[in-house]
């Protein structure tokens, strides 16, 4: 039952996509399982001086 639901819901969530590409002129979008694994992941953000002071700083819990 759940598993229907959530194809449903993933199905409309892909038609909406379509359409909106469609009506953007945009070609459609292929991903295969082979893009993800030779693929390499993208860099995370830099971190700045600033941000690490201000985590020492803190408690984490926003109280200083």
């Amino acid at each position: 039952m759940w598993k229907d639901k959530l194809l449903t819901h993933v199905n409309h969530i892909d038609k909406l996509y379509k359409r909106k590409q469609l009506e953007k002129g945009l070609p459609e979008v292929h991903v295969l399982m082979a893009n993800f694994l030779h693929g390499t992941p993208e860099k995370p953000p830099p971190v700045t001086e600033q941000n690490n002071l201000n985590a020492m700083e803190g408690d984490g819990l926003g109280k200083g």
